[in-house]
């Protein structure tokens, strides 16, 4: 039974030896929470925008994974939304600077924003895998590669699920995980529930990380021909897939500190920076769906790779194919592989072949004296040049 007592004015802690507890005014560091979630959010927005927008008006195609990082991003907001409310129950503030009431409603948002990064990063990594799946279908045409990532989907979908089931009804009765004042709670061991959930979480970021490197090089992404504009943006997805796996482990270090720290309410900013750190760099991951877009609409900077081969399947420039072919009216004791041949030249070159040879016509179009004679006789050895004009993307 719970006493009747005004916690409103109860401390939760006594504070350390040599320091004066202030309810008044308590210095707090949650701003520096706002100064990392709000421009990641905001980051994170502006990507996802610039897919959908080209995934709906451009491509005119929209999908699953596209639906879902809509879902994600919303949830990130959110998240984000939490850590501003829970500002004004003690967030970045010492522990001992707070009353019980305070404490009971922070734990609540807290409880909340758990859930939600629960879902932002489901959400996230569903997108991702789906994508993986339609680029990868064609480029890796066996089963073995979807049903690993479907395996992943699965994976990723009961380990998030049993983590939101378990941080909800972990405790006996339920609200024992935010009420401090309930005695003789059981609620399951929170460090090693984390534990569990943190090493799924990395082990499922490194499979999709490797699963995207085996689509770029199925995909030829990593060839010769790749240009350095290519090269930047494979170098930044590359960047950022590091990022979300050492992000992962970083925050199951800084998650163990939380949970073994009385001052929670302190430092919890320190391990929110990294959490908004990591659902924002997942965000970005999903970009890798514009890849194909690109090279739809700037060709030249981005061109298309074939899905079968390790080869870019494009021409650097536009070419003419020019064919050379001889008729002798005399000497035909010349090797016709002396003056026939068949090569492809640049457009640049093959117009300034054509001015050059219309200069030195003699006969007919296209016919220029190689050997002997003069304009007008009959022995003479001319060559006739035949341009087959054709363009190749």
């Amino acid at each position: 039974m719970l006493a009747t007592v005004d916690y409103s004015h109860v401390p939760v802690l006594d504070p350390p030896r040599g320091i004066t507890a202030n309810f008044i005014d308590p210095p707090a560091i949650a701003c520096s929470v706002l100064e990392v979630s709000l421009p990641l959010s905001v980051v994170s927005t502006t990507f996802v925008l610039v897919r959908i927008y080209t995934r709906w008006r451009i491509v005119k195609s929209m999908g699953w994974d596209d639906l879902l990082v809509g879902i994600g991003v919303m949830l990130a907001w959110v998240f984000c939304a939490l850590g501003i409310i829970e500002i004004q129950y003690g967030y970045g503030v010492n522990i001992w600077n707070l009353y019980t009431n305070d404490v009971i409603d922070f734990l609540k948002l807290d409880l909340a924003s758990q859930i939600i990064y629960y879902l932002a990063l489901l959400a996230t990594k569903l997108s991702i895998l789906l994508t993986l799946l339609r680029l990868g279908s064609s480029s890796i045409p066996t089963s073995a590669f979807r049903i690993s990532v479907f395996f992943l989907m699965a994976f990723i979908g009961i380990y998030s699920l049993t983590s939101i089931f378990i941080t909800i009804f972990g405790c006996s009765p339920i609200n024992a995980a935010w009420d401090i004042r309930i005695e003789n709670a059981k609620c399951v061991d929170e460090a090693a529930f984390w534990y569990v959930y943190a090493s799924c979480n990395i082990v499922s970021s490194w499979a999709m990380f490797g699963l995207g490197l085996a689509v770029g090089l199925q995909r030829g992404l990593f060839g010769r021909g790749v240009g350095n504009k290519v090269r930047c943006c494979l170098g930044f997805v590359v960047a950022v897939g590091c990022l979300v796996c050492v992000v992962s482990i970083i925050r199951l270090v800084l998650k163990v500190l939380y949970l073994r720290n009385e001052n929670f309410t302190r430092f919890k900013v320190y391990f929110a920076r990294w959490c908004e750190i990591e659902i924002t760099s997942t965000l970005i991951l999903t970009l890798l769906q514009l890849y194909p877009v690109l090279a739809k609409l700037l060709p030249s900077q981005f061109p298309p790779f074939s899905a079968h081969n390790q080869s870019p399947s494009f021409t650097p420039c536009r070419t003419r194919k020019m064919s050379v072919s001889t008729s002798t009216n005399s000497q035909p004791s010349i090797p016709m592989s002396r003056v026939s041949s068949r090569r492809n030249v640049s457009l640049e070159e093959s117009e300034i072949g054509l001015n050059s040879n219309a200069s030195g016509m003699s006969g007919g179009p296209g016919e220029k004296r190689v050997l002997g004679g003069s304009v007008g006789k009959k022995n003479a050895v001319v060559k006739t040049v035949v341009y087959d004009v054709k363009y190749e993307a």
